[in-house]
Formats: C-alpha cells, structure tokens, sequence
C-alpha cells in the first residue's frame, strides 16, 4: 500500500507534464501525431479485413482437403490452451485461434501503414509493399514466432496455404493509403490559393444575377 501512495504522486506528475507539452507543443507536433493516428487506424482496418478474409481462406482450404472447417483455428488455438487443445477443440479454443490471427493480421497492418506513405502514393506501388509486407510477415511469424509459442500451427498448417492467406492479407494491406485518405483527407498543398479561391467564390456568390 505504502509503494502505491508513493507512486501515485509521480504518476499524476507525469499526468500533468504530459497535458502541459500537449498545450504548448507547436500545431505541427500535433498535426503529426493526429496523422500518426490515422495512419495506424487505417493500417488496424486494412489487417483486421486481410485477417477475416484469411480467416475463409483457411477453412475452405480445410474443407477442401476433407478437414474440419475450424482446424486451422484449432491450431492457432492451442497458442493459448497449449497442444492439448488439438484433441479437445471446443468453442474457446476456436474463438481463441480466430483473436490470434486477427491480432497478428491488425499488427502487421499497423506496421505496413507507417512504412507506406499515405498521400501521393500509386496504388500498384502500395500493391507492392503490401504484399512484400505480407510475405516478410509470413516468415517472420511461421519460423520465428509461432515455432516458440504454438510449434503445431507450423507442423501442420500447410506451407502453401498460409502464403496465399497472407498474399490476400497483402491486398488488403495495400488498401490503407486509401483508408488513411478517407479518414484524413489531404491538407491543401498552398493555404493562401485555398483562401483565395474560396473568397473569390465568395464574391460570385454576393454578386446579383442578371435578370432576362
């Protein structure tokens, strides 16, 4: 009790100093961080939609190889029931093995959105990065991450099943330039030439029009 009351005061001092930056910081400190927020908004819708989509894909590819159409969310489960999940799956464990791959799929489309730029960027070169961001993510995942905590979904997930997930969770990792626009629109390039056109429209408005 003693160590709460003393961290409490610290903990509203830092609650303080972090509020009196926020106030003084200059307008474009804040104009980057809300950009940085959008931009990993829009990476989190563009993993979350490639992770559902990933999601079908797997349990058609189950079903097509006259599986359970929920075996590879099994699998993905037993990262938090442990290996004996695989011979007791039960709704949890599905649940469980779907919130893995769609926070797996949410982070790498969070990381993907801080590499692409979000304004003036082609939709083949976002193409691109989104699915060499994919492919990067599926190493990094089925021979350095999942071997540690689910060794399983390695074992028995097949190879060529889990790169054509993540090449359809690429496309959608492509697609968060254009989330990011629809959540922040493009800051005009010239605010002067802004201002101007808009009084001049302005004065086009106020002008009486010219009778018959």
């Amino acid at each position: 009790m003693t160590c709460v009351s003393g961290l409490r005061p610290r903990f509203e001092s830092i609650v303080l100093l972090t509020c009196l930056l926020v106030a003084i910081c200059p307008r474009e400190v804040r104009l980057l961080s809300s950009t940085l927020k959008f931009r990993c908004l829009a990476g989190l819708q563009s993993g979350v939609l490639g992770g559902l989509l990933m999601l079908l894909y797997f349990s058609v590819d189950a079903i097509l190889r006259r599986q359970h159409w929920a075996s590879p969310q099994i699998l993905f489960g037993t990262a938090v029931y442990g290996n004996g999940a695989l011979w007791h799956g039960t709704t949890k464990v599905i649940l469980a093995g779907v919130g893995l791959q769609i926070v797996l799929a949410g982070i790498a489309g969070i990381l993907c959105s801080l590499i692409v730029r979000p304004y003036r960027t082609s939709s083949l070169t976002a193409t691109f990065v989104g699915l060499s961001f994919a492919i990067s993510w599926y190493f990094l995942c089925y021979f350095l991450l999942l071997p540690r905590i689910a060794p399983l979904i390695s074992m028995y997930i097949s190879r060529s099943a889990a790169i054509a997930a993540h090449l359809l969770l690429g496309l959608f990792l492509s697609r968060a330039p254009a989330y990011f626009r629809q959540l922040h629109p493009e800051p005009p390039s010239d605010p002067a030439h802004v201002d101007l056109l808009a009084v001049q429209e302005d004065d086009s408005l106020s002008q009486p029009s010219g009778t018959a």
